[in-house]
């Protein structure tokens, strides 16, 4: 660990021990959520307070507008515990508990050791987790480190008035109270403002060959003039290590199949790298091959409602391909749910 990383370290771990020392929190609520504006980079962390009135007590920073709708979808969704768990590895975000010595992994452990800290209680050692979509849970690196270090600091602040911070989570006119820093000579000041979660613009959708296109143009259609495929990404259930320190991820297949059958007509299995968003760029040319190596161009396919089922339409609808968005694939389910009841690896 070099002087950088212990002093990231110190700053959030010390952070860390100033909250748990102002708990419980008895007049906070997980939907009272406020944003803390970064000043390294400028990204806004939306937080929220989980288990603020038992001891099972953590903090969750959402990183941007697009964490911020994934904790609203989740927040007031209905959707079973197994499926609520699914989607909040999906949302970004960096989490911070306090759990028991015994759940502290050996990452954790060496940083404590080298910091030289050691805590008393069964619920009393910071734990932290990044979440990003495609992305097993994982240690903070230098950003995020510093991201949750000021989420915390602004936490602290906002606990001796969080009236304040309640009447922003409810005001009607989609305002949220986001703590901002002003520098000034030598220091950093921050300041209440009310303000509207940005736009954030996403590209997901990158350029085809046009070369691939013409190719799954020729391909037959079929089998026969009614020919109808279901088509979605899926995600396998145990991550994959490519090297020894390299964050772990969920490998993504996108899977063609047969709605009557369930009869697996294609697949192709990639990772989101560099980052989700990439992926989805590159999703096309994959949507393109998986058809190519299936010598078939369907009639009509079937999609989810997704950015997912968005893509793809948009490039089923180049290659001749009619689209019908369904909010459930029977063939795909099942085999979604074969890939869940596998064991691991």
């Amino acid at each position: 660990m070099d002087e950088q990383e212990k002093a990231e370290w110190s700053k959030l771990l010390f952070a860390a021990g100033k909250l748990r020392e102002l708990g419980p929190y008895k007049d906070v609520s997980e939907e009272d959520i406020f944003g803390v504006k970064c000043p390294d980079t400028g990204e806004i962390a939306y937080v929220s307070v989980m288990g603020s009135r038992g001891p099972d007590i953590s903090v969750a920073a959402y990183l941007g507008t697009l964490g911020l709708q994934g904790f609203e979808e989740l927040l007031h969704g209905r959707h079973s515990e197994e499926d609520g768990a699914k989607k909040l590895i999906e949302i970004p975000h960096l989490q911070m508990l306090f759990g028991s010595r015994n759940s502290v992994d050996e990452h954790e452990r060496s940083v404590f050791k080298e910091l030289n800290l050691h805590y008393r209680g069964s619920r009393a050692w910071p734990q932290f987790r990044s979440f990003r979509p495609g992305f097993f849970p994982w240690h903070l690196d230098s950003a995020e480190r510093r991201m949750m270090r000021v989420a915390l600091e602004q936490l602290i602040e906002m606990l001796p008035r969080w009236a304040v911070v309640r009447a922003g989570a409810s005001a009607e006119d989609g305002t949220l109270l986001v703590r901002v820093p002003i520098r000034l000579v030598g220091a950093v000041q921050w300041e209440d403002r009310f303000m509207r979660p940005p736009e954030e613009k996403r590209v997901l959708f990158g350029e085809v060959p046009e070369e691939k296109i013409e190719r799954v143009k020729a391909l037959p259609s079929g089998p026969g003039p009614e020919c109808v495929a279901e088509i979605d990404l899926l995600q396998t259930k145990f991550p994959v290590i490519e090297r020894k320190g390299d964050r772990p991820y969920f490998g993504q297949i996108l899977v063609l199949a047969d709605p009557v059958s369930f009869y697996i007509l294609g697949t192709e299995m990639f990772g989101p790298l560099p980052d989700y968003d990439a992926m989805l760029c590159i999703l096309p040319g994959h949507f393109l091959d998986v058809l190519l190596a299936a010598n078939m161009r369907p009639a009509k396919l079937l999609l989810r409602k997704s950015a997912v089922g968005g893509i793809l339409d948009a490039v089923a609808s180049r290659v001749g391909i009619k689209t019908e968005f369904r909010e459930r694939l029977c063939a795909v389910t099942e085999i979604e749910g074969a890939l869940d009841k596998m064991p691991p690896p």
